[in-house]
């Protein structure tokens, strides 16, 4: 479905955690609009979760590309975040309330915006789709913690799920039932 294999194979991945200073999404189009010259950020303090799960309101940097191929910044929107969630020593995770500064910046300078960036449109390229990015910062260090196709954006249409099996199969290895279906 989406472009996605129906039986492909699973994989678990094991990662060492990082204590990111700041984190968040990435998506190398508007997940809204599904404009591909658009590179949209979403970022807080401490780890991704914030963002992920919603609970604050993060900063969004949207991101432009150039017909020349150039990158440039497009607007930064300041969210009201107010807590963010860190590593604890001992292991496991404590949420923090922000002070008024870093609630009242962006988590994310211009510099930083731009490499993020500049290293999505490299996973895009290599994957040759659009992608939505977890990543996390530390010590000036970019890290992707996660990439996945942007499947949004090739949703199927009521039209294309109607007709969905109007088709012939799309490889000998597929397999078609309709048994114990109501």
């Amino acid at each position: 479905r989406n472009g996605q294999v129906l039986n492909s194979p699973m994989a678990v991945v094991i990662q060492e955690m990082v204590a990111c200073e700041v984190s968040g999404v990435l998506f190398t189009l508007d997940p809204v609009t599904s404009n591909p010259s658009v590179i949209t950020i979403t970022a807080n303090y401490g780890l991704g979760e914030t963002v992920v799960s919603g609970s604050v309101e993060p900063d969004t940097i949207m991101l432009r590309r150039k017909d020349n191929g150039k990158l440039v910044m497009d607007s930064v929107i300041v969210g009201t975040k107010h807590q963010r969630i860190v590593m604890q020593d001992s292991g496991g995770t404590v949420t923090e309330d922000l002070d008024e500064n870093s609630r009242n910046e962006s988590c994310l300078s211009r510099e930083t915006a731009l490499r993020l960036g500049k290293l999505a449109i490299n996973i895009e390229k290599y994957y040759k789709s659009s992608c939505d990015i977890e990543w996390g910062i530390l010590d000036d260090e970019i890290y992707v913690l996660q990439s996945r196709p942007v499947t949004t954006a090739a949703a199927e249409t009521d039209n294309e799920i109607k007709h969905e099996f109007d088709a012939p199969l799309q490889c000998e290895n597929e397999y078609y039932t309709v048994a114990n279906v109501g």
